[in-house]
C-alpha cells in the first residue's frame, strides 16, 4: 500500500497568503494610529508648556510696569 500525499489547492495557498497580509497590513496600520495619536498628545503637552512659559514672561514686564510682585 503506498502512502498517500494531500493534493492541497494553489487557490488555498493563495488565500492563506491573502490573509496572513491582510493581518500584517492592519497591525501595522493601527501601530501608525497610536504613534500618530502619542506624538499628537507630545505637541499638545508641549504647546501648553510654551503658553504657560510665555504667559510667565508677559506677566514679569507687565509687573514692572504695575509695581506689582509675583503671588498678588
Amino acid at each position: 500500500m503506498e502512502p498517500t500525499t494531500a493534493q492541497i489547492p494553489t487557490s488555498v495557498y493563495t488565500i492563506l497568503g491573502v490573509l496572513v497580509l491582510m493581518n500584517l497590513s492592519t497591525l501595522l496600520a493601527l501601530l501608525k494610529i497610536l504613534f500618530s495619536a502619542g506624538m499628537f498628545v507630545q505637541e499638545t503637552k508641549m504647546g501648553i508648556s510654551d503658553a504657560k512659559s510665555c504667559a510667565v514672561r508677559a506677566h514679569k514686564r507687565i509687573d514692572k510696569y504695575t509695581g506689582e510682585t509675583e503671588g498678588e
